[in-house]
């Protein structure tokens, strides 16, 4: 069976259909006082399908506007993002440049304690430590006028090694608590004197020994501990560190103190190099 004409007839009933209610639709509204009955059937079937138009365009107006202020409130939050990252930064090198004011100020007290003293700044660039010794390397060396043997010590004076090999632009610090360290040291309060030398078991805990005190001494817990600068090698008056406690050697004949270093070895970073001074007479 052909189809076509039941398709055409169709649509040229649904044409006349729609041509016939726009028609009656233009009457009503053109012509309400003639076609009362018209505007009534009109209005009754379609304000629902009005009114579900109106609340569907609310709906986009207010998704639109919603779309709109999230935009703005991403681009605003994208801004203060910005903002926290640029004040972040300043934050971060305002504090630099407080720790250098900082590390300078205290670096002029020593300057002002020891006029004598030339110092070469110097950056911890790597720790060597392993169950026999505590080492640091800075990238100061030969080219700078570093040699071995001169001092390390922080900007608050605070000894932390002596210089034990130097390369064109580094060199090596042997630390305070390293078996190897050895210097004449002396008791601030009583100007007793002794040898600080570094040992395995005080260097496993962070510490340095006090040994050889006078049979005499009056040493305790607290005191200060500095260099004597006796044999005129290094520097007289660097805070070493102090008295953690005193104890009986192996044999139990004679007495060593376990001094807790003044620099924090673990934490420095920013060294300065004694490269001379004038020796004590």
């Amino acid at each position: 069976m052909n189809k076509r004409p039941f398709r055409r007839r169709g649509i040229l009933f649904l044409a006349a259909a729609l041509l016939l209610v726009i028609g009656l639709s233009i009457c009503a509204n053109v012509f309400p006082s003639r076609f009362p009955f018209l505007s009534n059937a009109f209005g009754t079937v379609f304000s629902p399908i009005q009114t579900g138009v109106s609340y569907v365009t609310g709906l986009v107006n207010k998704a639109s506007d919603y779309l709109t202020k999230f935009d703005e409130i991403q681009a605003e939050n994208e801004s203060l993002k910005r903002q926290v990252a640029d004040l972040e930064l300043q934050l971060r090198t305002a504090e630099k440049s407080i720790q250098e004011n900082t590390r300078l100020r205290a670096l002029l007290g020593i300057r002002e304690a020891h006029p004598d003293f030339v110092f070469e700044p110097a950056t911890v660039i790597s720790r060597g430590s392993t169950n026999w010794s505590s080492t640091l390397t800075l990238n100061k060396g030969s080219a700078s006028g570093v040699a071995v043997d001169q001092c390390i010590v922080t900007e608050t004076g605070a000894l932390v090694g002596i210089v034990s090999e130097v390369g064109l632009n580094w060199c090596t610090v042997t630390t305070v608590i390293d078996t190897d360290f050895e210097m004449s040291a002396q008791v601030f309060s009583s100007e007793e004197t002794a040898v600080l030398e570094g040992n395995l078991e005080q260097m496993l805990q962070k510490r340095v020994q006090l040994s050889y005190l006078p049979d005499d001494s009056t040493l305790q817990e607290g005191d200060l501990i500095l260099s004597s600068g006796l044999t005129g090698r290094y520097p007289t008056g660097l805070s070493v560190g102090t008295v953690e406690h005193i104890q009986k050697d192996v044999s139990g004949m004679a007495e060593y103190a376990v001094v807790v270093p003044s620099a924090d070895l673990s934490q420095i970073s920013h060294v300065f190099i004694i490269k001379s001074f004038h020796a004590a007479n």
